[in-house]
C-alpha cells in the first residue's frame, strides 16, 4: 500500500473558508468569462437571466436559481445569454494553507458543477450577495463575516451534493472504471495497489495511473485510499466492530497506522467518529 498519497477529504462541518475574492455583478448580453488561471475554487450563483455554460465543448443554458462550482482544473467558459444577466460569485480555498489544484484536499460529498437550488436554499443568493459586500468593506470584521457566508453557503450546496454524490461520481467513469472500482470496493481488506490493479485487469500499471488522473482526478494510490475510509466511516456508523476490527476490514493491519490515515482524511479521529 503507497503510504504517501494521502489526499485529505473533508467534510462540509470540517472546513475553514479563505475567500480571495467576491463580487457582484450585472452583465451584459454575450459577455464571456474564460477559464480562471488563479488556482482558486470558484462558485458562482444566478440571481437573474441566464448564463451559457460550456466543458470540454458541450454547452448548456443554466437559469436563475443555479450555482455553478468551477474547480481550477476544468477549462469551464461561462457566457452571459440575456441581457442584464446577474450573477454572484465568489473564489478561494476552503482551508488555510491548502490547495485544491495542488490536490491537497478533497470535499466529500463531492461538489457538483451545477446545483439547482430547493425553495428551501433561496437565500443562498443573498448570502452570496454577501460576500461580495463583506469583500467591498474595509470593517475590522468584514473579512471574518465573508468567510462565514462562504461556509453557510457550502453547507447548504452540500446537502443536495450529498443526495447525488455517488450518481454524479458512476455517471462521469468509463464501464472499465466501474469495473475497477467495483474490484476496489469488494476486495478492500486486501492487498491493493496499482499493481494489483495492473494484474487484475491486464493493463500496464502506469496506464491504469492515466486512467484515473483522466477520470477521477487522483492516483489510484489515493482513490484507494479514499474508498478505505469510506467504508471505515460508514462501519464506524452503522455497526459494533471495534476500531482494530474495522481496520484490518478494509485493509490496514495496524491500527495506528489506520488511525492516522483516516485523521488525515476526515480531521477527526476514528474514535472520535464513533462517538459523534
Amino acid at each position: 500500500m503507497d503510504k504517501t498519497e494521502i489526499v485529505e477529504h473533508l467534510t462540509p462541518l470540517h472546513i475553514d473558508p479563505h475567500i480571495h475574492y467576491a463580487s457582484h455583478r450585472i452583465l451584459e448580453q454575450d459577455w464571456y468569462g474564460a477559464p480562471h488561471r488563479s488556482g482558486d475554487l470558484r462558485f458562482v450563483c444566478i440571481l437573474n437571466g441566464s448564463l451559457l455554460y460550456s466543458l470540454h465543448g458541450q454547452e448548456q443554458k443554466i437559469s436563475a436559481g443555479h450555482v455553478l462550482f468551477c474547480p481550477p482544473d476544468l477549462p469551464i467558459h461561462l457566457r452571459a445569454h440575456e441581457q442584464h444577466t446577474e450573477l454572484s460569485s465568489f473564489y478561494g480555498e476552503l482551508i488555510p494553507r491548502a490547495s485544491w489544484a495542488q490536490q491537497d484536499y478533497r470535499l466529500h460529498p463531492e461538489p457538483q458543477h451545477i446545483t439547482k437550488l430547493s425553495d428551501n436554499h433561496k437565500h443562498i443568493g443573498q448570502l452570496f450577495q454577501l460576500c461580495a459586500h463583506c469583500y467591498n468593506t474595509t470593517g475590522p470584521y468584514a473579512e471574518t463575516q465573508m468567510n462565514t457566508f462562504a461556509k453557510s453557503i457550502i453547507l447548504c450546496l452540500a446537502s443536495n451534493w450529498n443526495k447525488h454524490d455517488n450518481k454524479q461520481q458512476d455517471a462521469g467513469m468509463s464501464p472499465r472504471m466501474h469495473d475497477m472500482i467495483a474490484y476496489i470496493r469488494s476486495h478492500l481488506s486486501n492487498t491493493l495497489s496499482r499493481s494489483t490493479l495492473s494484474q487484475e485487469f491486464h493493463l500496464s500499471a502506469d496506464y491504469i495511473n492515466q486512467l484515473f488522473k483522466r477520470e477521477l482526478g487522483n492516483s489510484p494510490g489515493a482513490i484507494i485510499t479514499r474508498e478505505r475510509c469510506r467504508e471505515a466511516h460508514r462501519l464506524l456508523h452503522s455497526s459494533d466492530l471495534s476500531i482494530g476490527e474495522i481496520s484490518r476490514a478494509v485493509g490496514y493491519n495496524d491500527p495506528l497506522y489506520f488511525s492516522r490515515v483516516y485523521k488525515k482524511i476526515y480531521r477527526v479521529a476514528p474514535s472520535n467518529t464513533v462517538n459523534e
